[in-house]
């Protein structure tokens, strides 16, 4: 049965370029599964009040149970670009007249904001959802009696490849680094998410470790300088940098047997590799605003959660070791065996990456995502829980090497999570208590973009480049702006000013953009 491989699905605003003032779509996805013949997959999108907007119809070939086709349509024409923003559905739907078939494959929805282009409106999709996706395999498909360790990972904004660096710790020790020849390889992976102007978004990084490998069968003659994960069970740690400083971590352990324990679905790659999804820590501020709750409920366009294509024993075909389950010994199913396997590695990751930062507490940003995430894989893991206990009854789960009870083990990670709660909302608490003076002093216009760029959080100017430093002086300003920057390191790179002036009440009179070569825009950009 034909299906739409979520993890391949991007759906963007486009424009035919730069210049234009609306926005048409551009998607792509891969389909698996049997295809009849003569099947078109037809793409409806809706506008926000729910009437039609468009149909992009997509030929496809007919195909097996096996195999994938990658699909991709787009729609610039000017009769059917917009300026509107919103939430956009969609549904995609296999259609073939000639075998009778009309299936839904996915319904969505695409949320579209405007973004600040320059003298152009652009718009862009909300990214958050991808910003916490990541994932690690080995590369059977590149050479499975070998396979080299490898991760993919997104960042937020405009980041360039010569900006990552990538580094492997394995027990809390560095053993590779991008800095050293020949150690770890960095690239930009598949197409990236832009605005619809081209402006970037999110791009994702594969990271590949030459020289660390999941197994060896056979000789390699230049296998002295390996790392072969087989043979080093235990915790590894993929960290990622940006501009030197640290931007993601993705964790991942090596069972007693030598294999990769599950973390997240194995997923089929539109190229026939194999990954698994890995959870991501993200570092620092560089992604901009990052909403973890709203990323959770709205991942893939609304349709959060994955499911495995296929066992993460296919990815060990090749491995020398253990056959799947062989040593267990304890008169649990396959299945059983399996959940089990999964809820002790997602409990031990829990506790193990997340305990001591919660008993500590904190409120920069980097700890408030955490909180989130927390959050987020408790539920999970207390989910999976329940689903084994109701399959195999009184069973022990291991947790960091110690064995407990199912119910044990809820309720240590549900504390968990009250503890990331308490510490998001006095975070919150605390950031409404420096923003109230301003929201009592602002209306109107004044107070929604005020909302949309809390002071805490962004820099305010007014007439001449001056700075506004108390909510007096903002609320008595008759103009604000911002100053950005675009192709920033490049010779190229250009200062951008946005800005407005308000009347009396606080209502927008007139608007102001203003562009110009340089790193820093002068005063009289700020009239």
């Amino acid at each position: 049965m034909a299906r739409i491989l979520k993890h391949t699905l991007f759906v963007r605003p486009a424009k035919m370029g730069s210049y234009s003032s609306g926005w048409g779509i551009d998607l792509k996805f891969v389909i698996a599964g049997a295809i009849p013949s003569g099947s078109q997959v037809v793409c409806g999108f809706r506008k926000p009040d729910g009437s039609e907007w468009m149909t992009i119809t997509i030929d496809v070939d007919e195909q097996g149970e096996d195999d994938m086709v990658a699909c991709r349509g787009t729609a610039l024409d000017d009769d059917l670009l917009l300026s509107e923003t919103g939430d956009f559905t969609f549904d995609l739907r296999l259609v073939s007249e000639l075998e009778g078939v009309d299936d839904t494959l996915l319904t969505g929805t695409l949320p579209v904001v405007s973004v600040e282009g320059g003298s152009r409106p652009d718009f862009a999709p909300r990214v958050d959802w991808l910003l916490a996706l990541g994932t690690v395999g080995v590369d059977v498909r590149g050479d499975s009696d070998a396979p080299k360790l490898e991760a993919r990972a997104w960042m937020g904004g405009d980041v360039d490849t010569y900006q990552v660096g990538a580094y492997l710790f394995y027990e809390g020790k560095k053993i590779r680094s991008s800095e050293v020849r020949g150690e770890a390889e960095v690239e930009g992976w598949g197409d990236q998410m832009t605005t619809a102007a081209g402006g970037p978004l999110a791009k994702c990084f594969s990271v590949t470790f030459p020289t660390v490998r999941g197994w060896m069968n056979g000789g390699y003659g230049d296998s002295d300088s390996w790392h072969l994960l087989s043979a080093n069970p235990g915790t590894y740690e993929i960290k990622l940098t940006r501009e030197k400083k640290l931007d993601r971590v993705l964790r991942f352990r090596i069972g007693a047997d030598g294999r990769m324990e599950w973390t997240g679905p194995v997923l089929r790659r539109a190229d026939g590799g194999l990954d698994m999804r890995c959870p991501v820590e993200i570092k620092g501020k560089s992604d901009g605003a990052f909403d973890a709750a709203w990323a959770e409920a709205n991942a893939f366009y609304g349709n959060p959660g994955e499911e495995s294509d296929l066992d993460l024993a296919v990815m060990y075909e090749a491995f020398p070791g253990l056959a799947s389950g062989e040593a267990e010994g304890e008169g649990l199913s396959e299945e059983v065996t399996e959940l089990r396997d999964r809820v002790s590695s997602k409990a031990t990751n829990i506790v193990s990456w997340y305990a001591d930062d919660m008993e500590k507490g904190g409120s920069d940003s980097g700890f408030l995502t955490n909180c989130d995430m927390v959050v987020m894989y408790v539920d999970e893991a207390v989910k999976l829980l329940d689903e084994l206990g109701a399959k195999a009854g009184d069973v022990t789960v291991e947790v960091g090497g110690e064995e407990s009870s199912i119910d044990d083990v809820r309720s240590r990670l549900l504390d968990l999570a009250e503890k990331a709660k308490g510490w998001k909302e006095t975070a919150e608490n605390a950031a409404n208590d420096v923003l109230a003076p301003y929201r009592a002093l602002l209306a109107n216009d004044k107070l929604r973009i005020f909302e949309e760029h809390p002071a805490n959080d962004y820099r305010y100017y007014t007439s001449r480049k001056k700075v506004i430093e108390t909510p007096e002086e903002l609320a008595e300003a008759k103009s604000w702006y911002f100053e950005g920057t675009d192709n920033q390191g490049y010779v190229n790179e250009r200062w951008t000013v946005r800005g407005w002036t308000f009347d009396d009440d606080g209502v927008i009179v007139n608007e102001h953009d203003e562009s110009g070569f340089g790193t820093n825009a002068p005063g009289s950009a700020f009239p």
